[in-house]
C-alpha cells in the first residue's frame, strides 16, 4: 500500500518519517486538507479531538466525515477514536518520570463547551542542565450516539468499541470502525 501521513507536528513528522521512509508526510491539520482518494484513513490516538480554541469542532468533524465519504469507495474504512463526554471526571493531575526527564499534566474538563484542557510540562535533562517545556492541549470531547449518526448520514456502517482488538483504551475513549456502504 502507499501510505500518507498527515499531522500538523512536524516533530511527529519527523519521526515517522524515520519509521516509513518511503510514506509520502503531509505537514497540515486533517481539517485543512483535502484528503487523497484512498482505501483506508487511520486516526489513532485522539487525532480527530484537536480543534483550534475558536473552531466549531462539531462542523470540523461532520465535514472531515464527509470528506473521508467522498474519497473512500464502498467498502473503504475509517478507523478512530475519541475521547467522550460523560462520567467520572477526566480532570486531575498525573506525572511520569525516568531518569533524565520527567511530564506533569493537570488536566481540567469543561462541561459546558465538552472541551478537556491539558496543560503539560515537561522537563528534560540535557547535560547537566534540564530543558522545560509547556504545552497546552485543548481536546473536544464528543457524544458517541451523534457520532455514530452522522456517520451513517455520510454513507457508514458503524461499530464502536472500548478499544482496538485486545487493546482497551483509556477511560472514556472510543474506537469507531466505519465501513463506507456500497450505496448512500
Amino acid at each position: 500500500f502507499e501510505v500518507t501521513a498527515i499531522d500538523r507536528s512536524a516533530e511527529l513528522l519527523a519521526i515517522a518519517r524515520a519509521a516509513a521512509p518511503r510514506a509520502r508526510f503531509l505537514h497540515a491539520s486533517i481539517y485543512d486538507i483535502e484528503i487523497p482518494p484512498c482505501e483506508a484513513i487511520v486516526a489513532l490516538g485522539e487525532v480527530l479531538t484537536y480543534h483550534p480554541e475558536c473552531a466549531d469542532g462539531d462542523r470540523q468533524i461532520h465535514r472531515f466525515f464527509e470528506s473521508a465519504s467522498a474519497v473512500l469507495p464502498g467498502g473503504g474504512i475509517l478507523i478512530f477514536d475519541i475521547v467522550e463526554c460523560g462520567e467520572p471526571s477526566l480532570a486531575g493531575r498525573v506525572w511520569s518520570s525516568g531518569e533524565d526527564w520527567a511530564v506533569l499534566v493537570d488536566a481540567t474538563e469543561d462541561v459546558a463547551s465538552r472541551t478537556l484542557i491539558r496543560k503539560i510540562e515537561t522537563f528534560r535533562g540535557v547535560g547537566e542542565l534540564y530543558r522545560r517545556g509547556h504545552e497546552v492541549h485543548r481536546v473536544r470531547l464528543f457524544d458517541t450516539r451523534t457520532l455514530c449518526d452522522q456517520l451513517h448520514c455520510c454513507g457508514f456502517q458503524v461499530e464502536t468499541a472500548p478499544g482496538y482488538g485486545i487493546e482497551t483504551l483509556a477511560l472514556r475513549r472510543r474506537a469507531f470502525f466505519a465501513t463506507r456502504m456500497v450505496s448512500r
